[in-house]
């Protein structure tokens, strides 16, 4: 069966880097990834807080972590340039709405006992992959995850994420365009609606 998986790189290394080189250091993205999921864990650890205010400390972390908007356009593809300003400004919304339902649904009950740095290594000219173990509670198998982190001048934005070589965002890039293919943007729309549990009607016109 076909596993969706990263693109291929489509960028060229600059200076000395080839794709796949390790950092001669631990760079400023791997510390990135360290903190977002230790504060990931955290909040996970916490039980003294209303789901509603789980909910909303995950919101803020993966707006802070996730370039949302990118993520978002990318995972439209080529529809992204066939839809209005309205559904464009609609779907983006949803779909950030969409992403921290899902990951806070997924990451419910967890308490990690460990979030470790394993490795990095260079992606193109403005990411680097940074590849962390996630022990598990009870002994069970711990959990890799690939990073794919990106620069934006001073400030550091997750774009994507690969467990077992699968990226998240290839896999929902595919599931959404056969979605479009079946019932059109605005459909994707309404159905990102109602995953995200906001149930307001109104569906952006284009």
């Amino acid at each position: 069966m076909y596993s969706p998986r990263a693109p291929r790189l489509k960028h060229k290394i600059t200076g000395r880097e080839k794709p796949g080189d390790k950092p001669k250091r631990r760079s400023a993205q791997s510390r990135f990834i360290l903190e977002i999921g230790n504060r990931a864990i955290s909040v996970l650890r916490t039980k003294q807080i209303s789901e509603a205010n789980r909910t909303a400390r995950f919101r803020e972390l993966l707006q802070t972590g996730f370039d949302l908007d990118y993520i978002g356009r990318f995972v439209l593809g080529r529809h992204w340039r066939a839809a209005s300003d309205p559904q464009r400004t609609a779907y983006l919304d949803l779909f950030a709405q969409y992403v921290v339902k899902t990951y806070a649904s997924r990451l419910q009950g967890y308490s990690g006992q460990s979030f470790v740095i394993v490795s990095e290594r260079v992606a193109g000219i403005k990411d680097i992959v940074v590849r962390t173990r996630i022990g598990r509670p009870g002994g069970g198998a711990a959990i890799n995850a690939d990073w794919r982190v990106r620069k934006y001048h001073d400030s550091y934005r997750i774009i994507d994420v690969m467990v077992a070589g699968i990226s998240m965002v290839v896999t929902q890039r595919q599931e959404f365009d056969a979605v479009i293919r079946r019932v059109g943007i605005n459909g994707l729309i309404d159905e990102l609606r109602s995953r995200a549990g906001n149930h307001a009607t109104a569906t952006a016109n284009g």
